[in-house]
Order: structure tokens, then C-alpha cells, then sequence
């Protein structure tokens, strides 16, 4: 709040303060990395307490008493949180190689306190850069039938093979444009179901409209589907598109360009008093392709596309405009519908003229195509993850969430040696000449950093290994070639987890003040930004 009194800490002293608090979070989080990685109890005040391996749930727990130690953790929480958005997995993989940066970062800067901090961020930039180019330069492409598919979502799933397979045939079962989702069950076996069905990215309007505790999901099943890109300015037009819905005690998906504030509150009044289960989403695509997108829409749900710019207003809706799923997921990221009760004839026809605009588009504009193509029309599987108990199927659920993601990232980036052994042994490169000591200090900090997950993953095994000779963990056996034994490592993941633990290390060691709070505030504050945010 402003005006609140708090505390100043600078310098070398603030820089070890947050060192203390990236400690504290990167020892925990590295316990759970590699084979034979362990687990951590998360202890819960009102639930159950919670068993995982998976590094980036461990890290969502994470709050420190103390304000400034705190700060460090949370930062690197952001360098985890940004990887596992962006590819999936490798969060542990990020938090290792931050701290590593930042703590070799703050012995450099201490031992030779008038060294510019700028210059030594310059030349981790520089290495980076550098082992990024050999990341994509190496990386060998994945088709969606190789066994190397099976090894990535095995590893990612924590070595369990019954859950690497099952993965491996989700997606290929909806192919390489399709989408996995996940559900529970109660049976104590996971399974697989596949459905054909819509998706796109973009989130609920409002998080106000999920009522259900302990979930951050909404599920509409056999709903009425609205499909128009409406500015709803009122409660009036509100009321309007869900009158029929309330009648006929159907929940109903909204899609829509603009909800304004009454509109909004009329809606979520009707949600929270129960007169209405609903979810309002902003249409797929953008610019131009906004339309074509909505098109799509109306031909798989059976709906009238309400266009405004055509003349077509809420007050005009009538009850054949609505379309229909046999269900609806909205979520905090993606929309999905599955089961579009369109007219089938009507949608393989809007499917073959999609392909005829593949074919017919300029360069450029075909990817929007294709990318259209395979969210309105790629297939859906969906992995219901079951087990013993609740403990038992929230932990298989993290291993399964990471190994959906890593598979994913396999096919769009290729693979690597894995283990963290490509990060070891990234190669050599040419230096630049005449750049200040600093400079060379930065690429040796990261040439020793990349190193650290592989030390890691031994250290949690109990090994040690000095060969040259890559090492199977597992069996700690020296192989010839880790990709032939399936020892692999998406190469998004591992360019993702270098690229963001540098970013957040970089910005740690040009710090030279903390400006905090005294108090417990900064934990409730931390609490409330951080919920619903990590994976």
C-alpha cells in the first residue's frame, strides 16, 4: 500500500541475502531431478499433505519467512515458471542452472568488488547465445512414429514406462496437430479416450465464472454454443443470447468479442445465484483470420454465426442460432470443444475447402492455414489418470502433465542426448577479442554452469563420473550413444531452461538494492500473485 514503511538493503549484502533464499529453493527443487531424483512432501494446512518428484509443484510451495531470501526464491520460481509455459518441463533443469549463474556471478563480483557486472552479464549473454546456435544446430527432427517419442514421454513421465506409453499413443492417436488433455478418475488405472474437437488459446473472460472450489476449470456438458463476435454492452444483450439457455436449464458457452462491465456482472450474478452455468471466451484467431475461425465455429457446433458487422445484434438472437458440443473445457489458458453437433456432411466440406486455402495461399499465410486447420479440426485425446488414492493420482498427474509437454516440445524442436549431458559438452566456439576480463568471466560462469544438471542428476543417483564417454544413470553403464539407448532431452526444453535461468540471473547480479517489507505481508502478497500460476 502506499505509504507503508519497509526496509533497504544494498550491494553485496542484498546480493547474498537473495542467494540464501535461491539456495533454499534450488536445493529442494534439485532433490526430485534426474532417475533417481526423490520426492518432497508438500504439507498442506487444509487438504492432504502432497508426495511429488515434479520440481515445478515443489516449487509453487515455496515461501520464505524471511522478506529478502524470499524475493530471491520467487524470482527464480519465474525462470521455472516461464520454462514450463514454454515447453513443458526442464523447470528443475532452469532452477539449477540460475542459481549456479547467480552464485558463481555474486563470488566473481565479491572477490573483485570494482568489476562491472554489465560486462560479465555481456559475456553470459554471449555463451548462451552461443550453446543455443549448437542446440539448434544439433538437435535431430522427431517423427511422431519414432521410439524416440516413447523415450521422451517416458523420461518426462519419471522413468515410468506404462505412463510413457500411454502418452506416446495419445499422441499418436490425434497426430502431430492434435491436443492431450487430462482428466481424473476414480479407477486406479490411467487410460486414454479420443475425441474429435475444437481448441484454442485463449481463456476464460473471467475466473469469477468457475464456481467449483479446487479447480481452475470450467465444464460445460451438452451446452448451447453462441458464436459471434458481439461487443455485449449491456445486461440487456446479455440477457438477450442467454434467456433461451435459462428456459431449457442448459449450461451455455459464450463467444464474443467484448463483455462490459454490466454485461459482466449480469452474467456472473446468474452464474453465482445458479439461474445459469456459463463460460464466456473471446473468439480464436487474429485480425483476418478472426472470421474464418468463427465460420469454422458455426459449421462444427450446428450454429449461426452472429457477424456484426453484418447487421446481426444480440436482441435479434433467436433459439436456431444456437450451436451445440457434447462438451465444453474452459481453463485459465484454452477453450475446447469437443463433439461439435454440426452437420457432418457440412463439416468434411469445410474441411476439404481449408486444405484447397493450404494449397492456394501465398507464403506465409499458409501456416495460418494449417494452424487453423489443426485447431478446429485436430483430434483431442484425453488421458484420465487414475491410481490408489488422491496423493497417488495428483503425483501421477504432475509426471503426466510434464510428459505430455516434453513430447510435444520433441516434435516441434527435435532431441538431444539427454541427461543433461549435451549442456556438459555443448562444444566449442570462437571468442571475441578485446573484451574486458568481466566478459571472460561470464562465458566461463556459463561453461561451468551447463555442466551443473548433469553433476546433479549423478549426485542424487550417489555416482560419480569422470569418463568422457557419455554415462547411462540408470544403470551407470558408459554407452556409445545416449539417443540410441533413449537417454533424451527435448531440445526445446533444454534451449528454454539455459535461456530463462540466465535471463533471471543476469538481472539478480546487476542488483544492487532491495527495497521490503519487515512484516509477513510479502508472503500473503506472494501467495495471492503466484496462485493458479505455476503448473
Amino acid at each position: 500500500m502506499f505509504g507503508d514503511q519497509r526496509s533497504v538493503i544494498s550491494k553485496q549484502e542484498a546480493r547474498e541475502e537473495l542467494l540464501k533464499g535461491i539456495n533454499l529453493l534450488a536445493d529442494t527443487v534439485a532433490y526430485t531431478m534426474g532417475p533417481k531424483g526423490r520426492n518432497v512432501i508438500l504439507q498442506r494446512h487444509y487438504n492432504q499433505s502432497r508426495v511429488t518428484k515434479d520440481g515445478v509443484t515443489v516449487a509453487s510451495e515455496f515461501f520464505l519467512k524471511d522478506p529478502v531470501q524470499d524475493i530471491g526464491a520467487q524470482l527464480i520460481k519465474e525462470a521455472a515458471q516461464k520454462t514450463a509455459d514454454e515447453a513443458g518441463d526442464g523447470t528443475t533443469t532452469a532452477t539449477v542452472i540460475a542459481r549456479e549463474i547467480i552464485r558463481e556471478g555474486i563470488k566473481y563480483l565479491n572477490i573483485n568488488p570494482k568489476a562491472n557486472p554489465i560486462d560479465l552479464n555481456e559475456g553470459i549473454t554471449f555463451a548462451v547465445n552461443k550453446i543455443v546456435e549448437a542446440i539448434k544446430n544439433k538437435s535431430q527432427p522427431v517423427n511422431i512414429e519414432d521410439d524416440s517419442l516413447l523415450h521422451v514421454a517416458t523420461i518426462s513421465a519419471n522413468n515410468d514406462p506404462k505412463l510413457g506409453e500411454l502418452i506416446t499413443e495419445a499422441v499418436r492417436m490425434v497426430g502431430q496437430d492434435g491436443q492431450v488433455l487430462m482428466e481424473y478418475t476414480e479407477s486406479p488405472e490411467s487410460y486414454i479416450e479420443t475425441i474429435k474437437g475444437a481448441t484454442w488459446q485463449q481463456p476464460i473472460i473471467n475466473a469469477n465464472f468457475i464456481v467449483a472450489a479446487d479447480t481452475e476449470e470450467i465444464v460445460l456438458d451438452n451446452p448451447l454454443i453462441v458464436v459471434s463476435n458481439f461487443k455485449l454492452s449491456s445486461d440487456t444483450e446479455a440477457y438477450h443470447i442467454t434467456k433461451i439457455a435459462q428456459s431449457q436449464d442448459r449450461p451455455i458457452l459464450i463467444i464474443c468479442e467484448e463483455l462490459n462491465k454490466s454485461a459482466l456482472a449480469f452474467l456472473l450474478k446468474n452464474v453465482r445465484n445458479g439461474h445459469i452455468k456459463a463460460a464466456a471466451v473471446l473468439p480464436p484467431g487474429m485480425s483476418n483470420m478472426r472470421t474464418f475461425h468463427l465460420e469454422d465455429l458455426s459449421v462444427i457446433t450446428g450454429a449461426s454465426f452472429q457477424d456484426y458487422n453484418k447487421g446481426d445484434t444480440p436482441k435479434g438472437f433467436k433459439s436456431t442460432f444456437y450451436g451445440s458440443a457434447k462438451k465444453v473445457i474452459v481453463n485459465r489458458k484454452q477453450t475446447v470443444i469437443i463433439g461439435g453437433k454440426g452437420n457432418p456432411d457440412a463439416i468434411e466440406k469445410r474441411k476439404l475447402s481449408i486444405k484447397e486455402n493450404i494449397k492456394n495461399a501465398q507464403k506465409g499465410l499458409d501456416d495460418r492455414h494449417k494452424n487453423r486447420y489443426a485447431q478446429m479440426f485436430g483430434g483431442i485425446a484425453t488421458v484420465y489418470v487414475g491410481g490408489g488414492s488422491d496423493i497417488e493420482r495428483k503425483e501421477r498427474k504432475d509426471r503426466v502433465e510434464d510428459s505430455i509437454l516434453a513430447t510435444q516440445s520433441a516434435l516441434s524442436e527435435g532431441i538431444l542426448p539427454g541427461g543433461g549431458w549435451f549442456l556438459k559438452h555443448p562444444g566449442k566456439f570462437a571468442l571475441p577479442t578485446s573484451k574486458p576480463n568481466e566478459f571472460y568471466e561470464g562465458i566461463d560462469i556459463i561453461l561451468k554452469t551447463c555442466a551443473k544438471p548433469f553433476d546433479q542428476i549423478l549426485h542424487n543417483a550417489g555416482l560419480t563420473h569422470e569418463s568422457k564417454n557419455p554415462l547411462n544413470v540408470k544403470t551407470n553403464k558408459e554407452v556409445k550413444d545416449l539417443i540410441e539407448e533413449g537417454i533424451i532431452d527435448p531440445a526445446k526444453v533444454t534451449r528454454c531452461a539455459l535461456e530463462n535461468a540466465a535471463s533471471v540471473a543476469k538481472m539478480i547480479l546487476t542488483t544492487e538494492g532491495v527495497i521490503y517489507y519487515t512484516d509477513d505481508q510479502h508472503i500473503h502478497e506472494s501467495i495471492t500473485m503466484d496462485r493458479g500460476n505455476m503448473k
